[in-house]
């Protein structure tokens, strides 16, 4: 194992920051980020909360859909377990109706009318307008 002090200093040899890469490696930043524009990595964080919050929201109405359907199924013909069963069902389906419009109104208004998301690349990359641009 090599020691810093053990590593000649300015006048002679590697320099210090020369020892370190050898003893750590080069680090860098990860291949996505943007070090110049703070905003980029601002507007990528928000456009995946948006991608994680529609893909959570499907996620729990479809679950939410399963769970009516295996009330639907384990009711065993009682009136007020099939009403409840077929309740879930519908407020899930409605659910997942809003879910798609809501995902088309932020498409057209976020993407065609105030062009500030861009769809290009399977996702949403956010433009947030800036002082200057």
């Amino acid at each position: 194992m090599k020691h810093l002090a053990a590593v000649p200093g300015p006048g002679g040899g590697a320099a210090p920051t020369d020892a370190l890469q050898n003893i750590f490696g080069k680090v860098a930043p990860p291949g996505s980020a943007n070090l110049q524009d703070p905003g980029a990595g601002f507007s990528k964080l928000i456009g995946s909360g948006i991608q994680i919050a529609f893909t959570i929201g499907g996620l729990m109405l479809l679950f939410y859909l399963f769970y009516g359907a295996f009330l639907y199924i384990s009711s065993g013909g009682e009136e007020e377990k099939v009403l409840k069963a077929r309740n879930t069902m519908t407020y899930a389906i409605i659910g997942i109706v809003l879910l798609v419009v809501g995902l088309g109104v932020f498409v057209v208004i976020a993407g065609n009318v105030l062009h500030i998301v861009d769809f290009n690349g399977g996702g949403f990359i956010l433009k947030i307008p800036t002082v200057g641009q």
